[in-house]
């Protein structure tokens, strides 16, 4: 363990968004002239991370993509909003819970650090 952060060995099946969920998360992205990332990898890996409340850097292989990427990816949405609108537009659907909820947010160090920082309002609000 190196101060608060500690890894987690975590057997998790790896989170991937459905078709339906990634039309949603689709509508709260910001646009991007060309698209560099594949989006349901992306956010799929970041509720992932936020989930299991692993570091970045152990992000699963599953996804293919680089933990800096999506770590890069996750800073970037959280600080123009548009991390507060995917997370609050993606439910489970047969619970109709949040896919990631506050406390999976407020869990997680570099959640708990961006929610600190006003980040996540939409998602907070919902109990």
């Amino acid at each position: 363990m190196c101060g608060r952060y500690q890894r987690v060995a975590s057997d998790a099946v790896a989170f991937w968004l459905s078709d339906e969920q990634l039309d949603e998360v689709m509508i709260a992205l910001p646009t991007a002239r060309r698209r560099r990332l594949d989006e349901r990898a992306v956010v799929s890996a970041i509720v992932h991370v936020l989930r299991t409340g692993m570091m970045w850097r152990d992000l699963p292989a599953d996804y293919g993509l680089p933990w800096r990427r999506v770590y890069n990816s996750f800073v970037r949405w959280s600080l123009d909003g548009a991390m507060d609108r995917v997370l609050s537009r993606l439910f489970d659907r047969e619970t109709r819970n949040l896919v990631v909820n506050a406390d999976d947010i407020l869990r997680h160090p570099t959640g708990e650090f961006w929610a600190e920082r006003g980040c996540f309002q939409a998602v907070l609000s919902v109990q």
